[in-house]
């Protein structure tokens, strides 16, 4: 008798996560479709919810994946960064420790092969879905966290204070600009894209923004 070609469900479940991840940047949460998700993936429907059962556990999964490269490519920086903030009162050495956070995190955001997980966060931003509490909580704050403790420490206030919560935000918004707002300052610049001397620029105009919102705290 023929022998059955075994199914490979675990390469069938990475290529509909993969696939997963395209259809949420392109759409968000809220105007995902499972049967896009199968169709990009060359799956059947059925195979897709025999790996994941239904589009919030595709979902899910895929916040897990953001969850792991921010676990693997910013949290030991934004950990190691942390313990200065804690430990020191020397305003300048804490200042240091938010650009060295800073850099590392556009850094992060502007490489290409992580434009379709930023694009997933900016949906979310834009027009939170039912997950919103999940990926802020599992992604978006562990990064914060250290931001805000840093500003409220340099603003002599408390991280829970609006002060504090807002110009943590607006220098969030700095940083998060570069990625969100991409298509608008490759237009104005004339750049191509995000070479070496252009991320030269940023890191530049990076450190003076950060510099001139917390200058007069120091």
């Amino acid at each position: 008798m023929p022998r059955t070609k075994k199914i490979n469900h675990d390469n069938s479940r990475e290529r509909i996560l993969d696939a997963a991840v395209t259809i949420f940047a392109q759409n968000g949460f809220e105007g995902a479709r499972t049967r896009d998700i199968a169709a990009l993936a060359k799956v059947n429907i059925s195979t897709l919810h025999y790996h994941f059962q239904s589009k919030d556990n595709i979902y899910g999964c895929v916040i897990k994946k953001i969850y792991d490269l921010s676990d693997e490519h910013i949290m030991p920086i934004m950990i190691e960064q942390n313990k200065i903030i804690q430990n020191s009162s020397d305003k300048k050495e804490i200042l240091a420790a938010i650009k060295v956070m800073s850099l590392t995190f556009v850094e992060m955001i502007i490489r290409p092969e992580n434009k379709r997980y930023a694009k997933i966060i900016a949906f979310e931003q834009i027009d939170q879905s039912k997950h919103f509490a999940m990926i802020f909580e599992s992604v978006m704050n562990r990064i914060c966290q250290p931001f805000t403790q840093a500003v409220a420490k340099i603003m002599n206030r408390q991280a829970y204070e609006l002060e504090v919560i807002l110009l943590t935000h607006s220098l969030h918004s700095t940083l998060t600009a570069l990625q969100h707002n991409k298509s608008s300052l490759l237009y104005l610049t004339g750049w191509k894209g995000y070479d070496e001397q252009n991320i030269h620029s940023i890191r530049t105009n990076i450190l003076h923004v950060i510099d001139s919102i917390l200058q007069p705290y120091l």
